[in-house]
């Protein structure tokens, strides 16, 4: 529908990249039809689309389970910890088939991802990024500083974004506090 607009993954995003919203964009959906590996090898077809000035942007999260969320304490889980170092050694390796398939790789992704569509858009961005590799480019994945952990700003600026935009979808009655 024209009338639905874009989801909070993609504009909760944008509009802080491009404030004025001046540029075209095209939202994909996910396609739960589709196994998360099929899905991504269907989105790495359209990696000749950057040839062309197209920017790709996948956003979501690696972790997100609100559900175990525990907001009087700020320290990771352990399970949380593992998993993300299991996906950062997956990602290094551009190992899309075993990031895709996820519910193989142990109880931390269990936690990590109880339903998958803030995992997704990773998988599509590093199917984008293999392709680019397989036909000789040259990538390199960012890694977040981790000084910006203590940037109070920033952490305010994304909780302001995630409590105005984002709740809306993740009810607070499903979050533990």
């Amino acid at each position: 529908s024209t009338e639905w607009g874009f989801d909070h993954g993609a504009w909760s995003v944008l509009n802080q990249m491009y404030p004025n919203a001046d540029i075209p964009v095209l939202q994909l959906s996910i396609n739960q039809k589709l196994s998360p590996f099929a899905e991504a090898e269907l989105i790495s077809q359209l990696q000749f689309l950057r040839n062309h000035g197209m920017l790709f942007i996948g956003s979501g999260n690696i972790i997100h389970n609100l559900g175990l969320v525990n907001w009087h304490d700020p320290r990771p889980y352990d399970w949380a910890l593992v998993f993300d170092a299991q996906v950062k050694d997956l990602l290094e390796k551009r190992d899309l088939q075993s990031l895709a398939n996820y519910h193989t790789l142990g109880k931390p992704a269990q936690y990590s991802i109880p339903t998958d569509e803030h995992y997704r858009p990773m998988l599509a961005a590093l199917a984008l990024v293999s392709g680019a590799q397989a036909s000789g480019g040259d990538l390199v994945l960012d890694k977040f500083p981790k000084e910006r952990i203590t940037d109070m700003a920033a952490l305010q600026n994304g909780a302001k974004l995630f409590v105005n935009y984002c709740l809306n979808c993740h009810a607070a009655a499903f979050m533990r506090f």
